[in-house]
């Protein structure tokens, strides 16, 4: 009676053994990573702000108003939507120099190309110039941007255009 039971508690080692013999684990034609977080871009955008005849405003504040990323099809992932979200805490507020330069860091998901949206606007009232009307500010981030990767954080540089804003009325 005993060896009965010793056969009926090998069944299950034999079967798991045999199973694994017939490849069951190594389903599939490619290599699928494995993925535990979110593909992170973090960017810096430099730049200045100036009045219509270009000198430079200071104290002018700069802030990440919105994010535009575009999700493309791929093989795993079809949908070609855009997605729009708002920066993922409140940014720390980022005001020009004397020089009118400023310099904007955050982080958002990196999908490639992305658009950063920031408002430039005059805090200070009739001071450093006059009081100016605000203004949004679209810069796009590319492949071409990024300077360094380092496992899911991408890191982009930025030199924006110029940003001008004009009197209020």
């Amino acid at each position: 009676m005993k060896t009965n039971e010793n056969s009926l508690a090998m069944k299950p080692k034999i079967l798991i053994f045999l199973l694994g013999l017939t490849g069951f684990g190594a389903c599939g034609e490619k290599e699928i990573p494995v993925a535990y977080g979110v593909p992170t871009a973090r960017f810096t955008i430099k730049g200045t702000v100036t009045d219509p005849a270009g000198n430079p405003l200071e104290g002018i504040r700069i802030t990440p108003v919105e994010y535009r990323i575009r999700q493309v099809p791929t093989e795993w992932f079809i949908p070609d939507v855009e997605y729009v979200h708002e920066p993922f805490y409140e940014p720390e507020a980022v005001y020009t120099d004397e020089t009118g330069a400023y310099a904007i860091r955050d982080d958002c998901f990196d999908r490639i190309p992305f658009h950063v949206v920031y408002r430039a606007e005059d805090t200070d009232g009739p001071a450093n110039g006059g009081e100016f009307a605000p203004r949004d500010v679209d810069v796009e981030i590319t492949s071409a941007d990024r300077t360094a990767q380092n496992g899911w954080v991408s890191e982009y540089a930025k030199e924006a255009a110029p940003v001008v804003l004009e009197k209020k009325e």
